[in-house]
């Protein structure tokens, strides 16, 4: 990517919520403009404003905030989703062509939270070069590529073969996605780099007013092992209850443990029913979704993260890793990236019940296991899941750090 003395970058974000991919990139921005560099960022969102990601302080320093609604959001038929996506593919083209021939940015990075993901985002990609072909086009993908075994995914086909050839630098947080990403769009070696989503380490979202702490009094001295996510299939809640269940059967579940689930979700009554199907009352609670979720986290002894599919680099085993958790997770996507089997963690098969288990079975008896995979975990987030690392490794692909290559 090439150098220039005076960067001009735009940035374009669109997700009908911010996440870890998206929190990135608002990372980024506001490094880069603490840094006095000339930014403009373009949002399309569901629903928050972005701006309150924003002290006013560096609000200040970027150049303009340009925020519009997603259109057409909320439609459930799968032919007006598909209607849907090729309007918000056009009219992200046409913003595309309009902010690159007003601004002739040096770089532009597209953040697309999947992919195909977001349709206006990839529209907006493929219309910035068409209104200024000079500019080096970033487009960051996180979560596992879809191919093109789908009728509405036959339809991006051609769309997807004008984005590569438009995309300078494609990035994703796990080389799990990077292999994925490379396959379903054919990408030249070289194209794809990785970049971890950097996690800030935990804290207390409002320590002046935040009543979880006392709330986690009830617990007492039991140890706790925690899973947090949305209570949708995917997460593999059932399968940690059926795990439970295992122990509970073989008199492998000790009285001094309580397993928490955090979130909430279109499960939850199916879980209630198997917890109360499966004798795990007095061994489970399902927590809600918690308004800050860092009292929990800290609490906790041992972190379990069940998810079967739709998973990529989970913003939650980082976190967890942060403060220093051992952690118990699928062998899925990019989470053997995050947990260092029989290092600061240990893996299962996704689906795995009796596995995932003996895992469990293994850590509740062996303190000193515990420990040790506590430490390392701190160890490797340091390393590796740092905002700094992600922000260090964004601006070599942006060009502004002459000693990264690309």
């Amino acid at each position: 990517m090439r150098q220039n003395s005076e960067p001009n970058f735009l940035f374009y974000i669109e997700s009908p919520f911010v996440s870890g991919a998206e929190a990135q990139v608002l990372r980024n921005v506001t490094s880069l403009a603490r840094e006095g560099v000339k930014l403009v960022l373009v949002s399309a969102l569901g629903s928050g404003d972005i701006n309150s990601r924003f002290d006013e302080a560096i609000s200040q320093k970027i150049s303009e905030v340009i925020q519009y609604k997603l259109i057409l959001a909320g439609l459930k038929s799968p032919f007006a989703r598909v209607i849907a996506d090729q309007l918000r593919y056009a009219a992200g083209f046409v913003r595309g062509v309009r902010f690159a021939k007003k601004l002739h940015p040096t770089m532009v990075h597209v953040n697309n939270g999947g992919f195909p993901g977001a349709a206006g985002a990839r529209g907006f990609a493929s219309g910035v070069k068409k209104g200024f072909s000079e500019t080096s086009l970033v487009m960051s993908v996180n979560n596992l590529a879809v191919d093109y075994s789908s009728p509405a995914r036959k339809l991006d086909f051609w769309f997807d073969r004008v984005l590569v050839r438009r995309v300078d630098s494609w990035v994703t947080g796990s080389n799990a996605a990077a292999s994925v990403l490379s396959k379903v769009l054919q990408l030249q070696p070289g194209k794809c780099s990785v970049i971890p989503n950097g996690i800030p380490l935990p804290s207390c979202l409002d320590p002046a007013n935040c009543n979880e702490e006392v709330s986690l009094a009830q617990f007492g001295a039991l140890k706790v092992g925690l899973s947090v996510g949305l209570l949708e299939k995917r997460k593999g809640h059932s399968h940690f209850l059926s795990a439970l269940e295992i122990l509970l059967k073989k008199r492998a579940l000790p009285e001094g443990w309580i397993f928490l689930i955090d979130g909430e979700g279109p499960e939850r009554k199916s879980l209630e029913e198997q917890i109360k199907s499966s004798r795990l009352s007095s061994h489970v609670r399902l927590m809600g979704s918690s308004p800050c979720i860092f009292h929990l986290m800290a609490r906790c002894d041992l972190f379990i993260h069940p998810s079967v599919s739709n998973e990529d680099l989970p913003n939650v085993i980082s976190e967890a890793m942060a403060l220093g958790k051992p952690v118990i997770g699928s062998r899925l996507a990019g989470i053997p990236e995050q947990i260092e089997d029989g290092v600061t963690g240990l893996l299962f098969q996704p689906g795995a019940d009796r596995e995932l288990a003996s895992k469990i079975e293994l850590l509740i008896r062996d303190e000193k296991m515990r420990e040790t995979f506590g430490l390392a975990s701190v160890a490797k987030y340091q390393r590796e899941f740092l905002p700094e690392v992600a922000l260090e490794g964004y601006k070599g692909l942006y060009g502004l750090d002459s000693s990264v290559e690309n």
